[in-house]
């Protein structure tokens, strides 16, 4: 992955760190042991934290893609929105099925971090707003990664290991357009920075 040119909207690469950092934390001490939902059936604590994590996770990304379908002033940035939209929508509707059977109540609203790097993001404009949204979706998607791939480990429900069967594949697809978006991004970047050099050299042989 390439690194971005630095500006002002570096901000919120810590603070998506710094969101999942507390994220993680706060839902080590929450859930610590396991339900028994309306089936008889008992989920362990550690489905209990990935059904809600990945289902917070799958929220702010549906924010965010909904977003970027809107403002986005690229074509490549509206074709990865899009597919967030349709993927996330259908694990998000996956785990609310699989959460149903247990009477596991899944957050209807964006966490207090997420808030923050919410109005950050929305504060962008043009091209700086889809490189925000290229960096926040390329950190988001490798904890989502991390997450599934713990779970499929842990977990004893089949729902959940099926859910990790499915997105793996995708969410490397996932991978490939946020590198066409944050080259195509960064060519965008150096061309104008060409055309301005190039403006100043004539400017000066002209005086």
């Amino acid at each position: 992955m390439k690194n971005f040119i630095l500006c002002p909207w570096l901000v919120i690469v810590f603070l998506t760190v710094t969101l999942f950092a507390c994220y993680s934390k706060r839902n080590d001490k929450i859930y610590s042991a396991g339900i028994t939902g309306n089936t008889g059936e008992k989920i362990s604590g550690v489905d209990l934290k990935f059904l809600v994590n990945a289902y917070s996770i799958g929220l702010f990304k549906l924010n965010l893609a909904n977003e970027a379908r809107i403002r986005s002033t690229s074509v490549e940035s509206v074709q990865l929105a899009k597919v967030i939209l349709d993927f996330n929508s259908n694990i998000n509707h996956q785990i609310e099925r699989i959460s149903s059977k247990h009477d596991i109540a899944l957050p209807m609203d964006l966490t207090d971090e997420q808030k923050v790097l919410w109005r950050k993001l929305i504060k962008e404009k043009g091209r700086n707003f889809d490189q925000a949204f290229a960096d926040i979706v390329d950190k988001i998607e490798s904890a989502e990664r991390a997450l599934y791939q713990h779970a499929s480990q842990a977990s004893k429900d089949t729902g959940i290991k099926h859910l990790k069967q499915k997105i793996e594949p995708e969410l490397q697809l996932h991978q490939t357009l946020i590198e066409t978006l944050i080259n195509k991004i960064n060519e965008k970047i150096f061309a104008d920075a060409n055309i301005k050099m190039k403006s100043k050299s004539s400017n000066k042989l002209q005086t």
